[in-house]
């Protein structure tokens, strides 16, 4: 049931005159690492979500699968769905990690903790952004953004020095 909606929901996409290219999204909750075994992702989970992408991507839209929790355990599998196709957003995950295995595979986009856009300074949110993108920026395929959806609880100045900090570092 899930499957063919989320097929329906690109064909919807795909029919609309807005967005190129033509994009569509799915949140993952229950992939995690900590939600399932191993064994479970791969015998329910990952077959079903793999088909989904693939047939996405052949579609001709570009996916963006948003990656909840933390799936260090499972980045290897990502490099089973087609090459350049999707943009990985990574909730949890380290980023380090998730560009050592899919960079040059998948655009990944994550990493500014929401917690630090609530508590930090502007300065230690600079910093933060600037090391993010020295990690995972070099040879592309890096999208910087809030690890999750931003709220109200944000400080406006944090965010602000979220972008700033890609208009300074984001050359490379």
């Amino acid at each position: 049931m899930i499957f063919s909606r989320s097929l329906a929901s690109g064909v919807i996409t795909l029919q609309s005159k807005r967005g190129n290219p033509k994009r569509v999204g799915t949140a993952l909750h229950r992939g995690s690492d900590g939600f399932m075994s191993l064994k479970q992702f791969e015998t329910f989970y990952w077959p079903t979500l793999k088909k989904l992408i693939v047939s996405l991507t052949g579609m001709g839209l570009v996916h963006i699968p948003f990656y909840e929790g933390d799936w260090a355990q499972r980045l290897q599998y990502l490099l089973d769905l087609p090459k350049g196709k999707t943009v990985a957003r990574f909730a949890f995950t380290d980023l380090a990690k998730v560009k050592a295995v899919l960079g040059g595979h998948t655009c990944i986009m994550g990493g500014v903790p929401h917690g630090l856009l609530q508590t930090a300074s502007p300065q230690e949110v600079e910093e933060y952004c600037r090391n993010l993108i020295k990690t995972c920026g070099e040879g592309g395929g890096f999208i910087l953004t809030s690890s999750t959806g931003l709220t109200n609880e944000a400080k406006p100045e944090n965010v602000r020095a979220m972008i700033d900090s890609v208009k300074k570092y984001g050359e490379y």
